[in-house]
């Protein structure tokens, strides 16, 4: 279910209105005065709302209704298991007989094939008709092994969101193998396995074997107030309160001093320098939005993800916030920032209009 905003006093719920107005003259803009545009070739191209929403409408494959396209396959291989864990968000898909007479014997000759050449489709996503279509993955989920109480379960298929160039970070090729992974030698691993094992705590569970030496003081004192007993702070008592979850270094090199020397061999050298002070934090210059973009209402339409990363960017620079991040968290970011604005100008209104009813008379020096 969807949040809804109720009036406080009468529990009935608001609805939200916007209205545009003139910073020059503080007039109310009507909609049909307002013109927006596009940059294209570093050129304000004035395209109306419509139009825009034409384009959008023409990039996608069908523009009837929510559908998933097949554009084409690939070798699994050439998938990048980071593509996988970069959207949270995803999709299971299974043939629905009832209102598509044959999709299930299409889905499964697909689904077998798929399996059989151990490839993944790539396709356009279009989850409603207003959207812009998106790439994903399409991937044959794998039949593992099945309880024999539980019901037979019907593989489907796992769809979930291709992501864009700027939101993969690049990775240096001097170290990079033929596939474009970075990887370590042998000897390194080694080390590290070394050094892992040589930590190794067994018969230790957290929470447990390690008592926490600050709530143990405080029911101490809590014991000392209800009993009206004198609080111990003696040596003894300090010794047993000892903190023993706190690392402790010389213990550690005296257990695993020569694997952690043996890793640090291993390691490339870093390069020392001359401390310098750190530098100051610089700030976030405010740049103004030229987007023309009626950032409100998008917000109200839950339109935010339609517009670009470069549209993203250009409001909150113009609020001074962060630009960097994928286009997700742009979206989340901006819809934030318009969201606290909204509620900025509300307060606003309502004292404002407090202060104007509420205003006392205010007589002349001298009157009685």
């Amino acid at each position: 279910p969807q949040p809804v905003t109720v009036h406080q006093g009468t529990n009935k719920m608001t609805v939200k209105t916007t209205q545009t107005i003139a910073l020059e003259t503080g007039e109310i803009v009507t909609p049909d005065r307002i013109q927006t545009y596009v940059e294209f070739g570093g050129e304000h191209i004035p395209l109306s709302r419509d139009e825009v929403s034409m384009v959008k409408q023409g990039s996608n494959t069908n523009d009837k209704y929510a559908s998933i396209s097949l554009i084409g396959f690939q070798h699994l291989c050439s998938l990048p298991p980071i593509h996988m864990t970069m959207d949270d968000k995803y999709y299971i898909v299974y043939p629905n007989e009832d209102s598509v007479n044959g999709s299930k014997k299409a889905f499964d000759s697909l689904y077998a094939s798929m399996v059989r050449k151990e490839v993944f489709a790539v396709g356009e996503l279009l989850t409603r008709v207003t959207g812009m279509c998106r790439l994903v993955a399409i991937l044959p989920e794998i039949e593992g092994e099945e309880n024999e109480d539980a019901p037979p379960s019907q593989p489907g298929f796992l769809v979930f969101q291709l992501p864009y160039e700027d939101d993969v970070r690049a990775v240096d090729e001097e170290n990079n193998d033929d596939s474009g992974n970075f990887v370590a030698d042998e000897t390194t691993i080694d080390a590290a396995v070394k050094l892992i094992q040589k930590q190794r705590m067994d018969g230790i569970e957290f929470g447990y074997s390690f008592e926490n030496p600050a709530l143990k003081n405080f029911w101490n004192y809590i014991q000392s107030v209800a009993l009206g007993l004198p609080l111990s702070n003696n040596d003894d008592s300090a010794e047993e309160d000892c903190d023993q979850t706190i690392m402790n270094v010389e213990d550690i090199i005296r257990c695993a001093g020569k694997e952690i020397e043996g890793l640090k061999t291993c390691l490339p050298e870093e390069e020392i320098g001359v401390k310098t002070r750190e530098p100051a934090k610089r700030k976030i210059s405010v740049v103004e939005d030229d987007s023309g973009i009626d950032w409100v209402h998008a917000y109200e339409t839950n339109t935010l993800s339609d517009y670009t990363s470069y549209e993203l960017k250009k409001y909150l620079r113009s609020v001074g916030e962060k630009i960097s991040g994928r286009k997700a968290d742009l979206v989340e970011r901006v819809e934030g920032c318009v969201r606290d604005d909204i509620k900025r100008n509300e307060r606003e209104q309502l004292k404002s209009l407090g202060s104007s009813r509420y205003k006392p008379d205010v007589k002349d020096e001298g009157e009685v």
